[in-house]
């Protein structure tokens, strides 16, 4: 069984859920996997992604939840799992794949990413930084359903992709690096990762429209919106 949920921009003890991105040796290759891809790109300006143990941290506590949804709060995400038999490397290699393969789905003039989301987080030019975590869930809870020994894949992104079209510009790879990294690195634009990335806002807006909305009382008037999307503005949290 092989099963991705799409991106947007969860309950089972820990002690029962073992960590399977627990050597540098697969930190690296999936880091790895992501660059190598990006470089195919044929973009301009793809960035060179850096891990973040912040969002490996973030990414792993997600995880043991063991319950497969999405946080919401203001990272790039990318999830899969896979219940087949298989050597953990061998399934984050499939997972991974099968997230870029959406590629064949997207359309650069769509206004959003439809259901090749994975993929245009992957790819997502101004994207720095990746941090992922691996669990072997004894019961994974997904889609109203339990799944038993499902390895469950999660990987946060900053800043997240997935927002507005701009997924990368088409051109001779680094002609049109960002400012700090102009250095080019077998395709990518390097240089510019200033440290890891900050500990996440624990009540982000999610939009920068967030705070005129409530000020025009759409916290009221459109709850369901922007008391998932605009939580501080609205003071839910």
């Amino acid at each position: 069984m092989y099963l991705r949920l799409c991106v947007l921009l969860l309950a089972v003890s820990p002690l029962i859920s073992a960590d399977l991105l627990d050597s540098e040796h697969l930190r690296q290759f999936v880091l790895q996997f992501h660059n190598d891809l990006r470089a195919k790109e044929g973009a301009s300006d793809m960035i060179k992604l850096a891990w973040s143990k912040q969002l490996a941290t973030e990414a792993n506590k997600w995880a043991h939840k063991c319950m497969f949804d999405h946080q919401r709060k203001g990272r790039g995400e990318n999830l899969a799992f896979d219940s087949n038999a298989g050597t953990i490397k061998d399934l984050i290699r499939s997972e991974m794949q099968g997230w870029f393969d959406e590629k064949r789905d997207f359309y650069r003039s769509a206004s959003s990413c439809g259901s090749s989301c994975h993929y245009t987080q992957m790819v997502w030019a101004n994207t720095t930084h990746v941090g992922c975590s691996a669990i072997n869930c004894p019961s994974l809870q997904a889609f109203g359903r339990s799944v038993s020994n499902a390895k469950y894949l999660v990987c946060f992104y900053y800043p997240r992709g997935n927002i507005g079209n701009n997924i990368y510009t088409p051109g001779r790879a680094c002609s049109k690096c960002p400012a700090n990294f102009g250095r080019c690195s077998k395709g990518l634009c390097n240089g510019g990762h200033s440290g890891d990335v900050a500990a996440m806002d624990p009540c982000p807006d999610l939009n920068k429209n967030c705070k005129m909305w409530a000020d025009m009382g759409e916290c009221n008037n459109n709850p369901n919106y922007m008391r998932t999307n605009c939580r501080k503005s609205c003071r839910s949290c």
